[in-house]
């Protein structure tokens, strides 16, 4: 059995460059259109962006299909469980934006529309336990300690979570659900991103387990310059920070219905 999984190093240096380059000629494509910040000139790099997201992604789903292989009975995961479905997280904006992405190009409208008012409920019911929790939510507001309370109080499935126990956003699925099943290991500095899927946790036990070697570091940095990337070409008032999916879903939704409005010829 292989001890953990070698896996290609990740280079924010190649996402800041091509930001750099791709930011520097729409800033100037900006001021000779005379386009405002929320047309569609905007979506088109939003839609960049997700799509080099979605290879740093990619790894991450390479490391996690190799260690299973490796170890399959330690690591209990199987299409339709959702035992860890259950519970709030945090996500970065370019998580929701590929959240909402995936919700406004390969889901249904009347599937779309049952997630949204998934979503909707979500927020109330979190609203509901901590009135700090408006619209623009981030957990930094109010502190990370109580965003871990309500993590252990609001015990809803996920939004995204279909009746017959599927993820309806599988491919376009955030980070933090990627990494979920296994421990992962940096490669540079040694530290453990810790799994609480207690599936997980009994069969790692049970038949041992050696995590997954991943350069977590760098997947990290190329999250951040995504992030600000995303923030620079997202709608105005967008902040940074970490936040729920399903208020960080409900913030991107106007953006790309009025963008998919204005490429359809909608008025």
């Amino acid at each position: 059995m292989k001890c953990g999984l070698e896996t290609p190093a990740l280079t924010p240096g190649l996402v800041h460059s091509t930001l750099g380059v791709m930011f520097s000629l729409l800033d100037r494509l900006w001021i000779n259109c005379n386009r405002s910040p929320g047309d569609l000139l905007k979506e088109e790099v939003i839609k960049i962006l997700l799509k080099r997201y979605r290879t740093v992604l990619e790894r991450i789903d390479a490391a996690f299909d190799q260690a299973r292989e490796d170890q399959p009975d330690a690591i209990p995961c199987y299409a339709g469980c959702s035992r860890c479905c259950y519970a709030l997280f945090a996500v970065r904006p370019i998580d929701a934006a590929l959240i909402t992405e995936g919700l406004q190009t390969k889901v249904s409208r009347d599937d779309r529309e049952e997630i949204l008012e998934n979503c909707r409920n979500v927020f109330t019911t979190v609203q509901s336990e901590d009135p700090e929790i408006t619209p623009g939510f981030r957990v930094h507001q109010i502190g990370r300690s109580a965003f871990d309370r309500l993590v252990e109080t609001v015990r809803l499935p996920c939004p995204f979570l279909t009746r017959e126990g599927w993820c309806g956003v599988y491919a376009y699925r955030p980070r933090i659900c990627r990494l979920a099943g296994a421990i992962f290991k940096d490669v540079a500095t040694g530290d453990e991103l810790e799994d609480y899927c207690p599936l997980g946790e009994s069969a790692r036990e049970k038949h041992g387990f050696c995590p997954v070697a991943f350069d977590l570091s760098t997947m990290y940095a190329t999250m951040m310059e995504f992030d600000e990337a995303c923030l620079r070409a997202a709608p105005v008032g967008l902040q940074s920070g970490y936040t729920f999916p399903a208020a960080g879903v409900l913030e991107w939704v106007p953006f790309f219905e009025s963008t998919r409005d204005n490429s359809s010829g909608a008025p």
